[in-house]
């Protein structure tokens, strides 16, 4: 008989953290257990690598002559706005519910299999709280935030778990994760009262839904000499009311598609899976915004005043009021990337129910006393496997391998989005 160790509910709060989480931590299961090598993990959300590292060029012909004069500008004036510019959310994401928090679950090769199958996603349940259910690895929380000088994000409800489903119950003898949260509230730059003044309604929070889930599932039907092909990894994803800019941009996610596609008030017709983008929607310009596909998404590209950056980063009166008397010039640009993501192949599998990027390029620059130009340059993070340089964030993340070399080549069910 298995047995269940109970945890108490942690409830805590560590730096600008706050995480109310339960989880539940299985003893040493009877045989059968699972497939040697499979495994599967889930979390309420995971993170690129990306973050923010702005620099500082002053150029001039007598640049080298005037330290007397540009050396305290630079010390209490430019400097600041260059520390305001650096590093990213992620890692506070990563400490409330990502890999280094509670809010996460793992297989563990003592673990027994189940002999029922789920329920159809999305319809399957959820252990909430994880404590109740006594068998699989499993987190559930009440709620979760991470925030930073540049963005902040907020959960509610929140839980996953992991299993494998025995032969008998299911042929194909899979190994999943499975993850979900609600009500998630994405705020950037939040000195700013609205980015767009053409656009009331572009308040934080930028981006909101209403509910995310995936699950990544990897059969282990198959092996090295089989005479019939394995089933493939494959994975579940949906959205629910994803809000952007205050209503800009509206959608919902289904199986890994953008679904109910409304930009501007103008719904798009979205025919079959968006594997390759939107090219059914174009770019569309509203007020200085646009809004165009990217990959299995869509990105809003928002023009930034100096004036915006300058009060979105909280820098002090003093320190604005200085910069703004160099006569200073934008071509900052934040990008919100928001969509469904996945990626599989012949052996595994992931999915997040909603990925968000968002991300700050461009310069800034000022004419210091007439004599030189001090330009803060802020490259983009869109890169590789990386979506912003401010948050990278994958919303109930989920990933599977399956236990077993599969014989053959698969097709890939989803080919890598945003990833």
């Amino acid at each position: 008989m298995m047995r269940l160790r109970l945890l108490p509910v942690v409830a805590g709060t560590i730096g600008s953290i706050v995480i109310g989480v339960a989880t539940g931590t299985p003893a040493a299961a009877a045989t059968p257990t699972l497939t040697p090598g499979a495994s599967a993990y889930a979390a309420a959300g995971d993170t690129g690598t990306a973050s923010l590292h702005a620099n500082l060029q002053v150029t001039g012909s007598l640049s080298q002559l005037l330290g007397g004069l540009i050396d305290p500008i630079i010390t209490n004036d430019l400097n600041p706005l260059v520390t305001a510019l650096q590093g990213s959310v992620n890692g506070a994401v990563a400490s409330a519910f990502g890999a280094s928090s509670s809010l996460n679950a793992s297989s563990d090769p003592s673990q027994a299999q189940f002999a029922t199958a789920p329920a159809a996603f999305p319809n399957d349940p959820l252990p909430n709280p994880c404590l109740a259910t006594g068998a699989q690895p499993c987190f559930s929380g009440s709620s979760a935030s991470a925030t930073g000088t540049l963005a902040s994000v907020s959960l509610g409800a929140l839980n996953g778990y992991l299993e494998q489903v025995q032969q008998t119950a299911d042929a194909t003898n899979p190994i999943f994760a499975r993850a979900n949260v609600t009500n998630p509230r994405i705020t950037v730059l939040p000195g700013i009262g609205s980015l767009v003044p053409g656009l009331p309604n572009a308040v934080n929070p930028l981006v909101s839904a209403t509910a995310v889930s995936a699950k990544a599932n990897c059969p282990n039907d198959g092996a090295v000499g089989a005479t019939r092909p394995a089933t493939a990894p494959s994975i579940k994803e949906t959205a629910t009311n994803v809000n952007v800019l205050g209503g800009l941009v509206t959608f919902g996610v289904l199986d890994g598609s953008v679904t109910s596609l409304s930009v501007n008030g103008t719904t798009y017709q979205i025919n079959g899976p968006t594997n390759s983008g939107i090219p059914e929607l174009g770019t569309v310009s509203v007020a200085g915004v646009t809004v165009a596909p990217y990959l299995n998404g869509v990105v809003v590209s928002i023009p930034l005043t100096v004036n915006q950056v300058l009060t979105g980063l909280g820098l002090p009166a003093a320190v604005i009021s200085a910069l703004t008397g160099f006569s200073p010039t934008s071509s900052v640009t934040m990008n919100l990337i928001v969509g469904p993501n996945s990626n599989v192949t012949a052996t595994s599998a992931s999915a997040w129910g909603l990925g968000i990027g968002v991300n700050l390029k461009g310069s800034l620059s000022f004419n210091v006393l007439d004599l030189v130009t001090a330009t803060v340059n802020i490259p983009t993070g869109i890169t590789g496997g990386n979506l912003g340089n401010v948050l990278d964030l994958r919303l109930g993340y989920t990933t599977c391998q399956s236990g077993m070399k599969l014989s053959g080549s698969t097709t890939k069910a989803i080919p890598p989005a945003l990833v």
